[in-house]
């Protein structure tokens, strides 16, 4: 349980800082900063918003940008619903909170509507919930937004799966380009029951109309939740009787998710594995701990994690300040530090055409500053009594994940393993920048070349090749692991691999690339 404390002390600590919890976010559909959730409250994309006044008046809709995402309440069952039938208490599908809705989605409009009425109903009930429940019982959802041009239906009123031809023929943005594709009898379709709809409430006085945004109304729902738990028990993780959760939230490490860490839904078989009668006598976690303990988890990841395939990688401290990733290039690099060998190109302007920069006479030394400096950056946000957490998550079925490594360390014992790794394992690489305009609209390539370690994915591809297959490569991440944060010695069978195809040059593919510097290298 001690990655679960970690994570919940992290929680505790970065939840009273508004930089981590209300984040500046894109409104152009762009990549946002991800916010800490509170309890009780999940993360959405949503496709349609829709503005009321405060009497539930329906007043204007709009498609929102692709791939935008919310954070609106959730309960236990519908934060991780994946095919089950469970609504979301505000912020739903069209399918749940249209009253008129008829398509190929099963009308779920009851199971929701009494849902948001028993919250209206209750001591914890907010304007801006009573305003939503006023205007989804009226049932007229789908006709303004169909009036809106938002949704499209045939002459019969049911929803269609594709575009008409005209607007297939005009390319013009509609709700079409920003739901999945999915097989229906081998058919192609996009159901519009599935479009996310978000609610803003203009209300006198109120300077928040956007639901997402609106504080009150979290806690409001917060307090709702809290009071219809009922199962109490010992929470393991901070050892107080409390209301327990039984089901544990998903989308940890990217929205979607489905796998958990922790989950107990086997009831035949070899039920808890023969050790347990009832799944609360093998783990107990808080309901708030749970939520506060996965919230912090999903927030790191999606903030300063690895990626590799589903696996993934993050080190973090309690305080939410910057951590380098040890799985990551944390070392910037920029003009000053690296030898250049330009790509001449035709076309391009004269400029492009210049010979190579000249190379720093003492490139271990340009290294051994910039690797100074980054590491004096973390070190100014942090303190020397902070404590470092390293975990990596993987899943070995779509519904289960697990924790593969953890370590937990101090601050100095972490950077010095860091530079280390770095000392030990530098080398002259190249690097492939984003590549810039030469003129007349052409683009420039350049390859640079920087001294830096390589990171664990860049092994795995020189030891096993280009197209290694996920598995390997996931696993030759995990072995690695130890030797940047331990201090491990390489594994010998890498070294090996690493060797054989370095020696085997006729097999390796060219760059292509020209320039002295350029001549000879081979990429894996």
């Amino acid at each position: 349980m001690s990655w679960m404390q970690k994570l919940f002390e992290t929680y505790e600590a970065c939840a009273r800082n508004s930089d981590y919890t209300e984040p500046p976010q894109a409104e152009d559909g762009g990549r946002e900063t991800p916010a800490l959730m509170p309890v009780s409250h999940t993360s959405q994309q949503a496709q349609i918003c829709v503005t009321l006044d405060g009497q539930g008046n329906f007043v204007r809709a709009e498609l929102l940008p692709p791939k935008t995402q919310f954070i609106i309440p959730a309960t236990e069952d519908s934060a991780g619903r994946t095919s089950g039938d469970a609504p979301h208490p505000l912020d739903d599908k069209i399918h749940y909170c249209a009253k008129d809705y008829v398509g190929g989605k099963k009308n779920l409009y009851a199971m929701y509507a009494a849902q948001l009425q028993a919250w209206c109903d209750s001591p914890h009930s907010h304007p801006k919930a009573r305003a939503v429940y006023a205007y989804v019982s009226k049932g007229t959802l789908v006709h303004d937004l169909l009036a809106c041009g938002i949704l499209h239906a045939d002459a019969a009123g049911t929803l269609l799966t594709e575009p008409a031809e005209e607007d297939k023929d005009t390319g013009r943005d509609s709700i079409f380009n920003r739901l999945q594709p999915k097989k229906v009898n081998g058919v192609t379709v996009r159901d519009q029951g599935d479009a996310l709809v978000v609610w803003s409430v203009v209300l006198p006085g109120d300077m928040e109309s956007r639901t997402w945004k609106d504080v009150s109304l979290q806690r409001a729902w917060m307090a709702y939740d809290a009071a219809q738990m009922q199962q109490k028990g010992l929470c393991m993780v901070k050892g107080e009787e409390c209301v327990v959760a039984t089901k544990h939230p998903r989308n940890i490490r990217r929205p979607g998710d489905g796998a958990k860490l922790i989950s107990s839904n086997d009831a035949a078989n070899f039920t808890f594995r023969g050790r347990f009668l009832e799944a609360d006598e093998a783990c107990t976690v808080g309901y708030v701990t749970s939520h506060k303990v996965h919230n912090a988890l999903r927030w790191l990841i999606a903030r300063q994690g690895y990626r590799n395939g589903e696996q993934a990688v993050v080190a973090w401290a309690v305080s939410g300040a910057p951590v380098p990733n040890p799985c990551g290039d944390f070392l910037a690099v920029n003009d000053e530090d690296f030898l250049r060998d330009d790509v001449p190109d035709a076309s391009a302007d004269a400029a492009s055409d210049a010979p190579p920069k000249t190379p720093p006479p003492n490139m271990g030394f340009v290294f051994a500053e910039r690797l100074r400096k980054a590491l004096a950056g973390y070190r100014a946000d942090l303190k020397d009594t902070d404590g470092i957490a390293i975990m990596a998550l993987d899943a070995a079925s779509p519904g289960r994940l697990a924790v593969t490594f953890y370590r937990e360390q101090m601050l100095e014992q972490y950077l010095s393993k860091l530079e280390k790794w770095q000392e030990d394992c530098a080398w002259v690489l190249p690097v492939r920048p984003p590549e810039e305009k030469a003129g007349r609209g052409k683009k420039r390539k350049r390859t640079v070349y920087a001294a830096y370690a390589p990171t664990p994915e860049t092994i795995a591809r020189v030891a096993y090749g280009r197209r290694i297959d996920d598995s390997l490569r996931k696993a030759t991440v995990e072995r690695l692991l130890p030797c940047i944060v331990d201090g491990a010695p390489l594994p010998r069978d890498i070294m090996e691999c690493c060797v054989r195809r370095a020696c085997n040059r006729v097999a390796l593919e060219s760059l292509g690339m020209a320039g002295s510097a350029g001549r000879g290298l081979r990429h894996v």
